[in-house]
C-alpha cells in the first residue's frame, strides 16, 4: 500500500500480518487510537472501494466492528459510507448495515467491495477506518490492496482484484472482467448438517453450530444459529441456471425468539460475489415457531451462472436471543431421472427380481418365505452381523436420507438401508424427482420392527410421494372405505407399514395421472415413543421413483 495514500494512520504500522502477500497496513500497536484516513479523491459515477481487511488474525473471540466513513469537507465531519437499511426501514431497494466490518466475518484476510453511494462522491472524498474506543488491545485489524477509483468494469464481478485499472482475477475465475469461472461449477447444493458445513458448500458461516438443542428441525443435527457477533450463512458460488428452488427447514426461537422484524431471516441471492444482495424472501419473525418445510422458487434474475445465497439475520439481540435453526438444505432443479434402482448392495439386480416373481398380486403386500429372502439378496458373502455396517453408503439417488445407513437387519444376507434412531425422533428418506410413464410400478422390501409382536400404531412407516417439488406430499395409495364418496366404491388401505415380523415386498401400479409428471418420494416413520434397534425399519432392492424403492417399466 503506497504511504502517499494516507493523511493520518494513528496506531498502524506497515508490517506483514495474518499470512499476507508483504506488508500490510496492521493496527496492532498499543495505542489508544487506531484509525487510517486517505487522502481526499475525486469520484464519478462508477466508482468504488476495495480493500483487503482482516480482523483479529483469530487471536480473540470477542465481537467487535471497525467502522468505514467518508467526508466531504476536509476531515471536520464524518458519516458511515454504508447506512443501516433494515426491514423496517422505508424506501430501501435493499438491505444493508453500516456495521460491516465485523470481527467474526474477517477472522482471515477477506476482500471488501462497495460501490460508492450518490451521496459519498464528490470532487474531494477522503475516507477513514475507525475503531471506536475504548477498545481491547487484541481487537486488531489490518488493511491491504487499497483501490478507490472507477477503472475496473464491473467491480471485477465480485472475483478479482482492481490493480492499475485491471482487474487480477482469483484463481477459479478468469476472462477480462473475472466473470468466467475456470472449472465447472456447481449446479446443485444439499446439506443435511449431520457433519460440519464443509467448505465445498459454504463460503461463511458465522453465529452457527451444530446442535440439537432444538430437536429435530427436519432429523438429527441443525445448524443452529445464536452466536453473540453476526449471524449469516453464505453459500459458494454456484450454477443455478437449471436450478428451480431452494428449500429448507426452518425454525425461530428454539431459546428466546425474536421479538420485532428487523430480527428476521432474510434469504437473498448475489451474481457477483456477495457485492450486492438481492432479497428472495423474508421469513417472517413471528412465523415458525415451529419447524416447518420452506419452499422458494427461485425467479430468472437468480437461474445464472455465479450465483451465491445466503440466510443472514441483521439484526438480534445478543447470544442464545433471537435465534434460528436450519436444516436440509437444497437447493436444484427437478432433476430428472429415467429411472430409480437401488439394491443397497452395489451388485445390479438379478432378473427374477425385476418382477413380482413371488406372484404376488400387484398392489398388495406379501409376506416372504425364508428361500425366498435368500433366493433374492445373495450380493455379500463376507462375515458380517447385525450391526456391521457396509463400505457402501446410501446412494446419491436419496436426496436426504438422515439416520439411515446400510447395513445388515432382520437376518438380511447382504446390505440394506436401516433407518431408525434411539430418541423417539422423526425419520425418513426422500429420493430424487423421477418423471414415470405410463405402466410404471415403484416395488421395494420392507422389515419393520423384524422381530416386534406388538403392533403399535404409533410405529408406522408411510410411503408418500410429492408432485411439487416436496411441498404437500400424498399417500401412494390413499385410505378408501366402502363409505367413501371419492372412493367410487373401492377399498384400500393407505400405504401405511406397522412392525411386523420379517421382510416383505409391496408392489404399486403407478396411476395414469403421475406419468410425465416430476414426482418425489418419501418415506418416513411417525412414532411417539423412544425406538430400539428392533423398531427400526429396512429397505433392500428398491425399485422406484420414490423412497428407497425403484420405479421401472413393466412394458
Amino acid at each position: 500500500m503506497d504511504g502517499r495514500s494516507w493523511l493520518l494512520h494513528p496506531g498502524g504500522t506497515r508490517m506483514p500480518v495474518c499470512g499476507s502477500d508483504g506488508a500490510a497496513f496492521a493496527f496492532i500497536e498499543k495505542s489508544n487510537t487506531r484509525y487510517a484516513v486517505t487522502t481526499d479523491i475525486s469520484l464519478g459515477q462508477d466508482a468504488f472501494i476495495q480493500f483487503d481487511f482482516s480482523a483479529s488474525c483469530s487471536v480473540t473471540n470477542s465481537c467487535y466492528a471497525i467502522e468505514l466513513e467518508y467526508s466531504l469537507d476536509l476531515g471536520l465531519h464524518w458519516q458511515p459510507l454504508v447506512r443501516d437499511c433494515l426491514p423496517t426501514s422505508p424506501d430501501c431497494s435493499s438491505y444493508t448495515l453500516q456495521r460491516l466490518l465485523v470481527a467474526d466475518t474477517y477472522n482471515k484476510w477477506g476482500r471488501v467491495t462497495l460501490p460508492i453511494p450518490t451521496y459519498a462522491r464528490s470532487p474531494a472524498t477522503r475516507f477513514r477506518w475507525f475503531q471506536q474506543a475504548p477498545f481491547d488491545k487484541q481487537q486488531t485489524w489490518a488493511l491491504d490492496n487499497l483501490y478507490i477509483g472507477d477503472g475496473c468494469s464491473d467491480m471485477c464481478s465480485g472475483h478479482g482484484r482492481c490493480q492499475k485499472s485491471s482487474c487480477v482475477c482469483d484463481p477459479e475465475w478468469g476472462g477480462e472482467y473475472c466473470d468466467e469461472s475456470v472449472a465447472p461449477l456447481p449446479s446443485q447444493l444439499k446439506d443435511s448438517f449431520s457433519r460440519a458445513p464443509s467448505l465445498s458448500h459454504w463460503h461463511l458461516v458465522t453465529g452457527g453450530k451444530l446442535s440439537t438443542v432444538c430437536g429435530a428441525v427436519a432429523s438429527g443435527t441443525a445448524l443452529h444459529f445464536s452466536g453473540s457477533c453476526s449471524r449469516q450463512l453464505v453459500t459458494v458460488d454456484l450454477n443455478l441456471t437449471n436450478a428451480e428452488f431452494i428449500q429448507f427447514y426452518f425454525m425461530y426461537g428454539c431459546m428466546i425468539p425474536p421479538s420485532n422484524r428487523n430480527q428476521c431471516v432474510l434469504l437473498e441471492f448475489s451474481l457477483n460475489g456477495g457485492i450486492n444482495w438481492i432479497l428472495l424472501t423474508e421469513i417472517f419473525y413471528d412465523l415458525y415457531s415451529k419447524p416447518g418445510f420452506v419452499n422458494v422458487l427461485l425467479p430468472p434474475a437468480a437461474r445464472q451462472e455465479g450465483a451465491r445465497v445466503r440466510w443472514w439475520q441483521p439484526t438480534h439481540e445478543g447470544s442464545d436471543h433471537s435465534d434460528w435453526a436450519l436444516d436440509n438444505v437444497l437447493i436444484a432443479g427437478s432433476d430428472q431421472r429415467a429411472q430409480i434402482s437401488d439394491t443397497f448392495g452395489g451388485v445390479a439386480l438379478p432378473n427374477h427380481e425385476r418382477a413380482p416373481a413371488d406372484g404376488t398380486p400387484t398392489g398388495r403386500i406379501g409376506l416372504l418365505n425364508e428361500g425366498e429372502e435368500e433366493s433374492t439378496s445373495g450380493i455379500y458373502t463376507g462375515d458380517l452381523d447385525e450391526t456391521t455396517t457396509y463400505t457402501a453408503t446410501v446412494s446419491d439417488h436419496w436426496l436426504f436420507s438422515e439416520d439411515c445407513a446400510v447395513q445388515r437387519f432382520c437376518s438380511s444376507p447382504d446390505g440394506v438401508m436401516v433407518c431408525g434412531n434411539d430418541d423417539g425422533r422423526e425419520v425418513y428418506a426422500v429420493t430424487h424427482d423421477i418423471v414415470p410413464d405410463k405402466g410404471w410400478v415403484m416395488q421395494f422390501k420392507i422389515a419393520v420392527g423384524c422381530s416386534v409382536p406388538e403392533r403399535h400404531a404409533e410405529h408406522q412407516v408411510h410411503v408418500q410421494y410429492s408432485v411439487d417439488f416436496g411441498v404437500s406430499w400424498r399417500y401412494l395409495v390413499p385410505q378408501c372405505l366402502p363409505a367413501d364418496p371419492r372412493c367410487g366404491g373401492q377399498i384400500s388401505q393407505p400405504s401405511v407399514f406397522f412392525p411386523a415380523q420379517g421382510w416383505k415386498r409391496a408392489v404399486y401400479p403407478l396411476t395414469d395421472s403421475l406419468a410425465d409428471t416430476c414426482v418425489t418420494s418419501l418415506i418416513h416413520t411417525v412414532q411417539t415413543c423412544t425406538y430400539s434397534t428392533s423398531q427400526k425399519f429396512g429397505h433392500t432392492y428398491s425399485f422406484l421413483g420414490f423412497n428407497l424403492f425403484v420405479l421401472f417399466s413393466t412394458l
